[in-house]
């Protein structure tokens, strides 16, 4: 009997030595370091503070960093609920990176680029969590860290199951409606620059958006733009941050930026930030994409090829806007493009330079890739011989996947090209910029044109009369309902609809009433009983674009320098 008592005690210990072993063993953290084929595994040790409002993990030995080659990292949070803060304790700088746990597992990347000993690490409830939170959260546990590679590493973001908020080197701080963020605009990718920044807030009717304010602020030095969100988002490119910013260039900024963002009434209108890296195009014929207000802007000493720039649209990215020193490279790239695709009695033909001679074209262009490649596969398989502008336009749209040749033929992709010239008046190409970049929208989207379409339908017989002789003064296929449409939507958005009124009635009617003095009551008659329905026509393009794009009329530049 004294036998089993003793082998009962001794398995009781066993199982009890195993269990406290196991126990243990689980509660045991680790940071699990791969530098460049070494590995190391350090022991952290967890210590609570401030009544479990503060948890730290202190490394049994700190890991000495060596180099400036960024090391980055992935941290495993268990499951919690509430607002946190995580910080990463150096024995040269303290990073904090707040968090937004939604009762699942986190995982928050950050990196460690200069060098320095990594001490610590610490969890602890944000001061921004509501009262309920600070009273009855608790301190969610840290699972384990571990180095990534950096091709796994995902900059800018905490992942929280599908939860997306600020992480890494995105410092948040709200006060009095304005929000501060820390970051590295030229990153840690030396193969991989900047090439977006995009801000995500709430989305708002047309009627409550308001400009966001921006400001990059380096070495005392602020640029501040005013930026206007599209279907709740705002994006800059690096050929937008370029103009913005004097001393960017892309992939070479040296230094961290502070970007002050502060909405007019609400701070907390914000959801997300996100940093976008990729390669850098070397060709010069490959498009920068911009906004159209970089767009107008752009200096042309920045140009990279002599007598034209090729930039592609923010917000459609496949249609390329071509920006030409002067009316006559556009005429020798653009001019017979115009009467093959859109003027009345020359449509589908290919004129020869003597035959365009005495004629003009457009101070603007607008052009589909199905309509590109007709005007390609004629000209070869007639033998018809186009300008070296005509023959480079060509290359352009292949090298930015917007044709390609397939067997004998050029077939269409996606997109289209745009295009005006620096001889305009300034004030001309902001015209020209916003009518040609509307019909880009029509270009894109099948509902947008049919809504379109059933607008012009549904005018009266007058109106559409209207529409039919200006265009057709201005040359115009109007034989063309395509064409037809798309002007008429793009003519009436170009502007705001109170706008479009002084337009039509101060601009348009009475010079075509002049131009056609025998049909001067027609237009009398338009001037005195049509007013309200051209401003309601106006209004229909006008929420039918929002309603489909965000985009609202009148109004295509949306990253505004405003110093």
């Amino acid at each position: 009997m004294k036998k089993n008592k003793v082998f009962f005690v001794i398995f009781l210990f066993l199982q009890l030595f195993i269990f406290f072993s196991c126990t243990d063993s689980a509660k045991k953290i680790y940071i699990n370091i791969d530098d460049n084929g070494c590995s190391e595994k350090i022991l952290m040790v967890r210590e609570e503070q401030g009544n479990q409002n503060l948890v730290f993990y202190n490394l049994k030995k700190p890991y000495k960093v060596n180099s400036y080659t960024p090391l980055f990292f992935k941290a495993e949070i268990d499951k919690s609920e509430g607002q946190y803060i995580f910080t990463i304790h150096t024995s040269v700088w303290t990073k904090e990176v707040e968090f937004i746990a939604l009762d699942k597992k986190t995982s928050i990347f950050f990196t460690v680029s200069q060098p320095c000993e990594i001490r610590a690490f610490s969890i602890r409830l944000s001061e921004t969590s509501n009262e309920y939170f600070l009273e009855n959260s608790t301190i969610p546990l840290l699972n384990e860290i571990g180095s990534v590679n950096k091709n796994d590493f995902i900059e800018g973001y905490i992942v929280s199951d599908n939860f997306v908020s600020q992480s890494e080197n995105f410092i948040n701080i709200i006060s009095d409606n304005t929000n501060t963020f820390v970051f590295d605009l030229d990153g840690y990718f030396d193969n991989d620059p900047l090439s977006h920044i995009v801000i995500e807030v709430d989305e708002k009717p047309l009627d409550e958006i308001k400009e966001v304010d921006i400001i990059f602020f380096t070495n005392g030095k602020n640029n501040t733009v005013k930026a206007f969100p599209v279907k709740g988002r705002i994006t800059i490119t690096s050929t937008d941050l370029s103009e913005i910013i004097p001393d960017f260039l892309h992939g070479k900024t040296e230094t961290n930026r502070v970007v002050l963002i502060s909405s007019p009434d609400n701070a907390n209108i914000f959801n997300r930030i996100s940093l976008i890296r990729s390669q850098i195009a070397a060709s010069p014929l490959v498009a920068l994409e911009a906004d159209f207000e970089t767009i107008v802007n752009y200096k042309m000493e920045n140009w990279r090829n002599k007598e034209f720039e090729i930039f592609s649209l923010t917000l459609f990215p496949e249609y390329l806007f071509i920006d030409i020193i002067d009316y006559r490279v556009q005429d020798y790239m653009f001019k017979r493009l115009a009467f093959f695709v859109e003027k009345a009695g020359f449509a589908g033909r290919l004129l020869t330079d003597t035959q365009m001679q005495a004629r003009h074209g457009w101070n603007a262009h607008n052009y589909k890739a199905d309509d590109l490649c007709n005007f390609f596969n004629l000209a070869e398989s007639t033998g018809f011989v186009l300008s070296d502008e005509e023959e480079l336009l060509k290359i352009i749209l292949q090298e930015n996947n917007i044709i390609k040749r397939e067997n004998s033929l050029y077939v269409p992709l996606t997109g289209g090209i745009l295009s005006m010239t620096r001889e305009a008046p300034s004030y001309l190409r902001r015209v020209f910029i916003m009518h040609e970049g509307y019909h880009a929208v029509f270009f894109a989207l099948e509902e947008f044109r049919e809504k379109s379409r059933q607008i012009w339908l549904n005018s009266s017989p007058n109106v559409k009369h209207f529409w039919e002789i200006f265009l057709a003064y201005r040359s115009y296929d109007i034989t063309n309902e395509y064409l037809l449409v798309n002007e008429i939507m793009s003519y009436h958005l170009q502007q705001n609809p109170v706008r479009g009124q002084a337009y039509f009635f101060d601009n348009s009617i009475p010079q075509l009433a002049n131009r056609y003095p025998a049909r001067r009551d027609f237009f009398n008659n338009l001037t005195q009983n049509y007013r309200e329905e051209f401003f309601s026509i106006s209004n229909e393009f006008a929420d039918v674009l929002f309603s489909i794009t965000g985009l609202p009329s009148g109004n295509l530049f949306f990253i505004k320098k405003a110093n």
